[in-house]
Protein backbone atom coordinates (compact mmCIF):
# COMPACT_ATOMS: atom_id res chain seq x y z
CA UNK A 1 0.00 0.00 0.00
CA UNK A 2 1.30 3.45 -0.85
CA UNK A 3 0.85 4.72 3.07
CA UNK A 4 3.18 1.71 4.35
CA UNK A 5 5.89 3.20 1.89
CA UNK A 6 5.38 6.80 1.66
CA UNK A 7 5.10 7.28 5.48
CA UNK A 8 8.26 5.62 6.03
CA UNK A 9 10.04 8.65 3.65
CA UNK A 10 12.76 10.49 5.53
CA UNK A 11 14.40 13.40 4.31
CA UNK A 12 18.09 12.53 3.38
CA UNK A 13 21.43 13.88 4.03
CA UNK A 14 24.04 11.66 2.91
CA UNK A 15 23.29 8.94 0.18
CA UNK A 16 25.61 5.79 0.74
CA UNK A 17 28.76 5.75 -1.97
CA UNK A 18 28.42 2.06 -2.21
CA UNK A 19 25.03 1.10 -2.54
CA UNK A 20 23.63 2.18 -5.82
CA UNK A 21 20.74 1.51 -7.86
CA UNK A 22 21.19 0.42 -11.22
CA UNK A 23 20.39 1.88 -13.96
CA UNK A 24 17.67 -0.78 -14.36
CA UNK A 25 16.38 -0.22 -11.20
CA UNK A 26 16.05 3.60 -11.79
CA UNK A 27 14.41 2.87 -14.65
CA UNK A 28 11.88 -0.09 -13.60
CA UNK A 29 10.94 2.80 -10.75
CA UNK A 30 10.66 6.18 -12.95
CA UNK A 31 8.34 4.62 -15.76
CA UNK A 32 6.01 2.92 -12.23
CA UNK A 33 5.64 6.61 -11.42
CA UNK A 34 4.79 7.95 -14.26
CA UNK A 35 2.33 5.17 -14.81
CA UNK A 36 0.72 6.28 -11.65
CA UNK A 37 1.25 9.72 -11.86
CA UNK A 38 -1.27 12.03 -14.07
CA UNK A 39 -1.68 14.91 -15.89
CA UNK A 40 -4.33 17.49 -17.24
CA UNK A 41 -5.83 16.57 -20.70
CA UNK A 42 -2.56 13.70 -20.51
CA UNK A 43 -0.64 16.88 -21.92
CA UNK A 44 2.55 16.12 -19.63
CA UNK A 45 4.09 19.27 -20.27
CA UNK A 46 7.42 18.74 -18.22
CA UNK A 47 10.14 17.09 -18.82
CA UNK A 48 12.51 14.85 -16.60
CA UNK A 49 15.88 14.81 -16.74
CA UNK A 50 18.45 11.37 -15.10
CA UNK A 51 21.01 12.38 -13.59
CA UNK A 52 23.69 9.58 -13.02
CA UNK A 53 26.46 9.54 -10.62
CA UNK A 54 29.01 11.94 -11.35
CA UNK A 55 30.29 13.59 -8.02
CA UNK A 56 32.02 16.71 -9.74
CA UNK A 57 28.68 17.85 -11.07
CA UNK A 58 26.38 16.75 -7.90
CA UNK A 59 29.28 19.25 -6.13
CA UNK A 60 28.32 21.19 -8.57
CA UNK A 61 24.66 21.32 -8.24
CA UNK A 62 24.77 21.39 -4.37
CA UNK A 63 26.88 24.62 -4.91
CA UNK A 64 24.07 26.12 -6.68
CA UNK A 65 21.42 25.49 -4.47
CA UNK A 66 23.33 26.85 -1.22
CA UNK A 67 23.99 29.56 -3.73
CA UNK A 68 20.48 30.37 -3.75
CA UNK A 69 19.37 30.17 -0.21
CA UNK A 70 22.38 32.44 0.38
CA UNK A 71 20.54 35.29 -2.42
CA UNK A 72 17.66 34.89 -0.82
CA UNK A 73 18.44 35.31 2.77
CA UNK A 74 20.39 38.17 2.35
CA UNK A 75 22.68 39.76 4.52
CA UNK A 76 22.81 38.18 7.93
CA UNK A 77 21.04 40.23 11.28
CA UNK A 78 23.50 41.61 13.21
CA UNK A 79 24.17 38.68 16.14
CA UNK A 80 23.65 35.89 13.74
CA UNK A 81 26.30 33.30 11.58
CA UNK A 82 26.03 31.76 8.08
CA UNK A 83 25.30 28.26 8.63
CA UNK A 84 25.14 26.11 5.27
CA UNK A 85 21.93 23.80 5.20
CA UNK A 86 22.08 20.14 5.99
CA UNK A 87 19.03 19.64 4.32
CA UNK A 88 20.67 20.59 0.49
CA UNK A 89 23.54 18.32 1.43
CA UNK A 90 21.91 15.69 -0.58
CA UNK A 91 22.60 16.65 -3.71
CA UNK A 92 26.34 16.40 -3.62
CA UNK A 93 26.13 12.59 -2.72
CA UNK A 94 23.06 11.44 -4.68
CA UNK A 95 23.76 8.53 -7.60
CA UNK A 96 20.85 9.67 -9.23
CA UNK A 97 19.48 13.55 -9.64
CA UNK A 98 16.15 14.22 -11.12
CA UNK A 99 15.85 17.63 -12.69
CA UNK A 100 12.28 18.04 -13.77
CA UNK A 101 11.34 21.39 -15.83
CA UNK A 102 8.60 22.10 -18.35
CA UNK A 103 8.09 21.02 -22.17
CA UNK A 104 6.17 22.44 -25.10
CA UNK A 105 3.76 19.29 -25.39
CA UNK A 106 1.79 19.30 -27.93
CA UNK A 107 -1.92 17.67 -28.23
CA UNK A 108 -2.09 13.72 -28.85
CA UNK A 109 -4.47 12.36 -31.83
CA UNK A 110 -7.65 12.80 -29.52
CA UNK A 111 -7.33 16.22 -28.23
CA UNK A 112 -6.02 17.05 -32.32
CA UNK A 113 -9.52 16.12 -33.24
CA UNK A 114 -11.42 18.19 -30.36
CA UNK A 115 -9.76 21.29 -31.35
CA UNK A 116 -10.49 20.26 -35.04
CA UNK A 117 -14.37 19.90 -34.48
CA UNK A 118 -15.05 22.38 -31.20
CA UNK A 119 -12.28 24.46 -31.46
CA UNK A 120 -10.73 23.99 -28.30
CA UNK A 121 -8.22 25.56 -26.79
CA UNK A 122 -4.78 24.02 -26.47
CA UNK A 123 -2.26 26.00 -24.38
CA UNK A 124 0.65 23.65 -23.56
CA UNK A 125 2.29 23.88 -26.77
CA UNK A 126 2.84 27.46 -26.39
CA UNK A 127 5.96 29.10 -24.65
CA UNK A 128 4.08 32.57 -23.85
CA UNK A 129 1.58 30.44 -21.71
CA UNK A 130 4.44 28.28 -19.97
CA UNK A 131 4.76 30.68 -17.18
CA UNK A 132 1.07 31.51 -16.41
CA UNK A 133 0.16 27.66 -16.23
CA UNK A 134 3.68 27.18 -14.15
CA UNK A 135 1.41 27.09 -10.57
CA UNK A 136 -0.64 24.01 -12.14
CA UNK A 137 2.15 22.15 -14.07
CA UNK A 138 3.81 22.53 -10.51
CA UNK A 139 1.29 20.39 -8.70
CA UNK A 140 1.04 18.10 -11.38
CA UNK A 141 5.04 17.49 -10.89
CA UNK A 142 4.01 17.06 -7.02
CA UNK A 143 1.88 14.07 -8.11
CA UNK A 144 4.74 12.75 -10.03
CA UNK A 145 7.44 13.08 -6.99
CA UNK A 146 5.41 11.25 -4.86
CA UNK A 147 4.87 8.39 -6.98
CA UNK A 148 8.25 8.42 -8.09
CA UNK A 149 8.75 8.29 -4.06
CA UNK A 150 6.59 5.22 -3.20
CA UNK A 151 8.51 3.17 -6.37
CA UNK A 152 11.97 4.03 -4.78
CA UNK A 153 10.86 3.33 -1.12
CA UNK A 154 8.95 -0.03 -2.24
CA UNK A 155 12.21 -1.31 -3.69
CA UNK A 156 14.02 0.16 -0.83
CA UNK A 157 15.80 3.25 -2.40
CA UNK A 158 15.28 6.52 -0.52
CA UNK A 159 14.37 9.87 -2.09
CA UNK A 160 14.29 13.73 -1.15
CA UNK A 161 13.87 17.07 -3.00
CA UNK A 162 15.02 20.45 -3.31
CA UNK A 163 13.08 23.70 -4.39
CA UNK A 164 16.06 25.79 -3.65
CA UNK A 165 17.83 26.59 -6.34
CA UNK A 166 17.93 29.35 -8.88
CA UNK A 167 15.46 30.71 -11.37
CA UNK A 168 18.22 32.37 -13.53
CA UNK A 169 18.38 30.25 -16.72
CA UNK A 170 21.68 32.23 -16.94
CA UNK A 171 23.06 29.99 -13.72
CA UNK A 172 22.33 26.75 -15.80
CA UNK A 173 25.50 26.91 -18.13
CA UNK A 174 26.45 23.39 -17.43
CA UNK A 175 23.64 22.10 -18.25
CA UNK A 176 22.70 22.89 -21.65
CA UNK A 177 20.12 20.38 -21.91
CA UNK A 178 17.86 22.46 -19.06
CA UNK A 179 15.61 24.91 -21.69
CA UNK A 180 13.02 25.96 -18.59
CA UNK A 181 13.17 26.86 -15.68
CA UNK A 182 12.99 23.44 -13.02
CA UNK A 183 10.17 22.76 -11.03
CA UNK A 184 11.67 20.39 -8.87
CA UNK A 185 14.95 18.50 -7.93
CA UNK A 186 14.91 14.77 -6.45
CA UNK A 187 17.34 12.66 -5.60
CA UNK A 188 17.16 8.38 -5.07
CA UNK A 189 19.95 6.39 -3.63
CA UNK A 190 20.22 4.37 -0.25
CA UNK A 191 20.62 7.22 2.47
CA UNK A 192 22.94 6.32 5.58
CA UNK A 193 21.96 9.92 7.30
CA UNK A 194 19.01 11.29 7.80
CA UNK A 195 17.60 14.67 8.76
CA UNK A 196 16.93 12.80 12.65
CA UNK A 197 20.98 12.32 12.29
CA UNK A 198 22.01 15.74 12.10
CA UNK A 199 19.53 17.94 14.09
CA UNK A 200 19.05 17.43 18.37
CA UNK A 201 15.95 16.02 19.35
CA UNK A 202 14.35 18.66 20.88
CA UNK A 203 14.88 20.91 17.28
CA UNK A 204 12.73 17.99 16.05
CA UNK A 205 10.38 18.40 18.02
CA UNK A 206 9.51 21.63 17.51
CA UNK A 207 9.90 21.22 13.90
CA UNK A 208 6.25 20.03 13.42
CA UNK A 209 3.58 20.38 10.82
CA UNK A 210 0.29 21.92 11.41
CA UNK A 211 -2.64 20.56 13.03
CA UNK A 212 -5.00 18.57 10.79
CA UNK A 213 -7.94 20.83 11.63
CA UNK A 214 -5.54 23.78 10.57
CA UNK A 215 -4.98 22.47 7.08
CA UNK A 216 -8.55 20.86 6.70
CA UNK A 217 -11.74 22.56 7.02
CA UNK A 218 -15.03 21.20 5.96
CA UNK A 219 -17.32 24.22 4.78
CA UNK A 220 -20.82 22.17 3.57
CA UNK A 221 -22.47 19.22 3.95
CA UNK A 222 -24.25 17.10 6.75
Amino acid sequence: MIEDSLKTRRHVIEYSKDKIPTKKEIDEILKNGYRLSSSKQNSFPWKVFVLGPNKERSDYLQALTEGNKIDTDGELPPGTTYWANPNLFHISTAPYTLIITGRLAPPNKYHQMQIKKHGNHWEFDKLERMQPCGKAFAVEVGILATTITGSAIDRGWDCSYCVCFPKDMDQYVKFPYIEYRPFLIMTIGKGIKFKADVYKKSSMDMDVRPNFEEIFQYVDGE
